[in-house]
């Protein structure tokens, strides 16, 4: 698959199924703050789950390598916001 911006909001949104492989990265514009996190199942975590939170100013990306095996979920910390998203199936 090809990189895509995608806009998150505040609700944690899948970005890659169990087993593929993914990139989330922040683009070079923009401010905010994204918590990612993982599923055993295909449903969304609880909204109290924090997740791992990734900063624009640091610049920070995370990997399936990163976070490890399960459905990939993200979500905007306030309001919305776009990042770069690359996922394949290995």
């Amino acid at each position: 698959m090809a990189t895509t911006n995608t806009t998150l909001t505040t609700t944690y949104t899948k970005i890659a199924d169990s087993g593929d492989e993914f990139l989330l990265s922040f683009p070079t514009t923009g401010t905010g703050k994204v918590d990612v996190a993982t599923a055993d199942t295909e449903s969304a975590p609880a909204s109290t789950v924090l997740g791992h939170r990734l900063t624009t100013g640091d610049h920070e990306a995370i990997n399936r390598a990163l976070i490890g095996p399960g459905y990939v979920y993200a979500r905007a910390v306030d309001g919305s916001i776009s990042v770069a998203l690359t996922t394949w199936t290995p």
